[in-house]
């Protein structure tokens, strides 16, 4: 069995248990299941919703100006099928590196 047919059926084992108003050990003893199974699918159960609530995307507003601004000072260097977009600030060192090693493929 894969390990997320498993996780799912325990998610829905977890919630029978919860609605049963029973104890853990209680319910585990009049289904057939080990205590220490079901501590383990609750902990991971767990985890798997709080990674789930912890993630939040938020909206970056971009301003346009500022990109064309950038774009217009930014030169691009064409090496072979290559294209290098050098940026203001550069790290001159690194680009020759990086020159040398796509000039010897």
């Amino acid at each position: 069995m894969n390990y997320n047919k498993l996780r799912s059926e325990w998610k829905e084992r977890i919630e029978e248990y919860q609605k049963s108003g029973l104890s853990k050990s209680k319910w585990c003893r009049e289904n057939g299941y080990k205590l220490h199974q079901l501590l383990y699918w609750i902990k991971k159960n767990n985890q798997n919703e709080k990674q789930a609530q912890e993630i939040n995307w938020v909206p970056i507003p971009i301003n346009h100006e500022m990109v064309e601004m950038n774009e217009e000072k930014c030169i691009t260097i064409k090496i072979g099928k290559c294209n290098i977009k050098v940026e203001p600030g550069f790290n001159g060192n690194h680009l020759k590196d990086v020159v040398k090693v796509l000039s010897e493929l």
